[in-house]
C-alpha cells in the first residue's frame, strides 16, 4: 500500500490520544506529550503528588502543564478542513482534488477520483468505475441476503418458541401459586376452626371449673358459717349453770361428733332414700300420682278427707297447698331428691315447697306461717317475684345462679342439719341449723301451673 494520506495523518495528530477526539484546551506535560486538559485532570484525580503521563508513565508535576496554544489552533482548523472534506464527500467530490469520485480503489476500499488514480498513492492499485463496483459488490451482498433471512427467521421462530415455552411455564407457575395458596388458604381456615372449636372447649371447661369452684367454695363456705355457729352454741352452752348445762349434754356431745360434711354424690351413693308421699295428708285440691310419687294442683280424688283429721289439714297451707310423705326420719342421715316440672304449657317457675315437717306439727295452729319455730323447715319459689327464700322467720332471701329443676335434700338428724342442693350442679342453696327432737317427714307443697316428682 501507499503511505497514508497527509491530510488523513494531519487529522488523526490533532486527537487527543485519551478521549480520541480532537483536543479540548490542549496542555503539554513535563515528557512533551499532549492531551485535553479535561482528559488529563479526570485521570490524575486520584494521584498525591506525582502524575504518570497516560502515554509515556512518566511522572510530572500536576502544576507543571503548559497550555499549547499553537496546537490549539491547528485543531481549529483540522476541524474546519474536516467538516469541508464531510461536505464535499456528501457531494460526491475527492477532499483532495474537490473532484466528482468517478472511480473505486479495490485495495483501500474507497471511492477517487481522476486525478488520485493518476498519483503515485493509487497508481499500482487495482482502480474500477465507481458504478462497476457497486454491481460487483451489490452482487456479493446479495449473495449473503438469503442466508442472513433464513438465520433471521430461524432465530425469530426460535425467539417465538422460547417465548411460548416460557409463557406456558409462567402459566404453569401461576396456576401452582393459585393452587398453592387456596391449599394454605384451607389448612388455616381448618386450623383457625380446629382453634376456635379448641378454644370455645376450653373455655366452657374454664367456665365449668369456675361454677363448680364457687359452688364449691360456697358450699364451704357454708360449712365454715355452720360450724361457726356450732362453736359459739356450744361456747354458749358452757357458760350455763350446771343443772341447766347437764340436761341436753348428751345431745350435744352427739351433734359434735355427728359434725360431718359430705359432698353431694356421696349422699346420692350412700344415703339416698325414695320416700312417697301420703294422700291422707294432701290437701283436696291436690292431684297425688297413683304410685305417690308426684303431686300437682288440680283436685282428682274420689276420696276428700274431712278437716278434723288428726294429721296436718289443708287449711294450714293457703299457697301453695301442700301434701307429707310416708317416711318417718329419725337419728340417721337421708337424702333424697324433688324434680319441679311445668304443667299446662307453663315452664318451670310456679309456687313450690319442699323440706320437712315435725310429726307433730299437724296439730298447731293453721294461721301460722311455715317455720322452724312451727316445726317445718323448707325453701319456697315465688312464681310472681321470681324468687326463692328459706322459710325462716323472717325469711332469708335466696340468691341462685339458675333456677333448679331438681332439689336434693339431706337431713343429718343427729346433727341437726338439713341441707338443699341444687342436685344437677350440685350447687348449694340453703342448710338449716336445729335440735331435732322429733320424728320429721317429707314435706311438699304446690299451687297451679307446677308438679312436684320423687326421683
Amino acid at each position: 500500500m501507499a503511505e497514508a494520506n497527509p491530510v488523513e495523518h494531519l487529522m488523526e495528530e490533532t486527537k487527543c490520544p485519551i478521549c480520541l477526539d480532537y483536543y479540548t484546551d490542549p496542555v503539554t506535560t513535563q515528557c512533551g506529550h499532549n492531551f485535553c486538559r479535561p482528559c488529563l485532570t479526570s485521570c490524575w484525580a486520584g494521584a498525591a503528588s506525582h502524575f504518570p503521563c497516560p502515554e509515556c508513565r512518566k511522572k510530572s508535576l500536576k502544576g507543571a502543564l503548559s497550555s499549547n496554544r499553537q496546537l490549539a489552533k491547528i485543531v481549529q482548523i483540522a476541524r474546519e478542513f474536516s467538516q469541508q472534506a464531510a461536505q464535499r464527500q456528501v457531494r460526491g467530490e475527492c477532499a483532495r482534488h474537490r473532484e466528482k469520485l468517478r472511480l473505486f480503489c479495490k485495495e483501500e476500499g474507497r471511492a477517487i477520483c481522476v486525478v488520485c488514480r493518476e498519483s503515485k498513492e493509487h497508481r499500482a492499485h487495482e482502480v474500477v468505475p465507481i458504478e462497476e463496483a457497486a454491481l460487483e459488490y451489490k452482487g456479493k451482498l446479495k449473495i449473503w441476503l438469503d442466508p442472513l433471512k433464513q438465520e433471521k427467521k430461524d432465530i425469530e421462530e426460535h425467539r417465538s418458541t422460547v417465548e411460548k415455552r416460557a409463557s406456558a411455564l409462567q402459566t404453569q407457575i401461576a396456576n401452582e401459586k393459585q393452587r398453592t395458596l387456596a391449599g394454605f388458604d384451607r389448612l388455616y381456615q381448618i386450623l383457625r376452626n380446629k382453634e376456635q372449636m379448641f378454644l370455645s372447649q376450653l373455655e366452657e371447661m374454664d367456665k365449668k371449673i369456675m361454677v363448680a369452684r364457687d359452688a364449691n367454695m360456697t358450699k364451704l363456705s357454708d360449712d365454715i358459717s355452720l360450724l361457726d355457729k356450732l362453736i359459739v352454741e356450744m361456747q354458749e352452752k358452757m357458760l350455763w349453770p350446771a343443772e341447766e348445762f347437764l340436761k341436753d349434754v348428751k345431745d350435744a356431745l352427739k351433734r359434735c361428733e355427728n359434725v360431718k360434711f359430705c359432698k353431694p354424690e356421696e349422699k346420692r351413693k350412700y344415703y339416698k332414700v325414695f320416700p312417697t308421699m301420703d294422700p291422707k295428708t294432701a290437701n283436696p285440691s291436690l292431684n297425688l300420682s297413683a304410685d305417690g310419687r308426684s303431686v300437682r294442683w288440680g283436685a282428682s280424688r274420689s276420696e276428700v278427707l274431712p278437716r278434723n283429721i288428726s294429721r296436718l289439714t289443708s287449711s294450714q297451707y293457703t299457697a301453695p297447698l301442700c301434701v307429707l310423705g310416708y317416711a318417718v326420719l329419725t337419728s340417721r342421715r337421708l337424702y333424697w331428691e324433688v324434680e319441679v316440672c311445668g304443667v299446662s304449657g307453663w315452664s318451670v317457675g310456679g309456687n313450690w315447697r319442699v323440706g320437712v315437717a315435725r310429726q307433730t306439727a299437724r296439730t298447731k295452729d293453721t294461721a301460722i306461717t311455715p317455720s322452724p319455730a312451727v316445726g317445718i323447715w323448707a325453701v319456697e319459689r315465688r312464681r310472681k317475684q321470681g324468687t326463692y327464700q328459706a322459710l325462716t322467720l323472717p325469711v332469708t332471701p335466696l340468691e341462685l345462679r339458675v333456677s333448679p329443676k331438681k332439689i336434693g335434700l339431706f337431713l343429718d338428724y343427729e346433727a341437726g342439719r338439713l341441707t338443699f342442693y341444687n342436685a344437677d350442679s350440685n350447687e348449694h342453696i340453703y342448710t338449716f341449723i336445729d335440735s331435732f327432737k322429733h320424728a320429721l317427714l317429707p314435706y311438699f307443697g304446690v299451687c297451679t301451673q307446677t308438679e312436684l316428682k320423687l326421683v
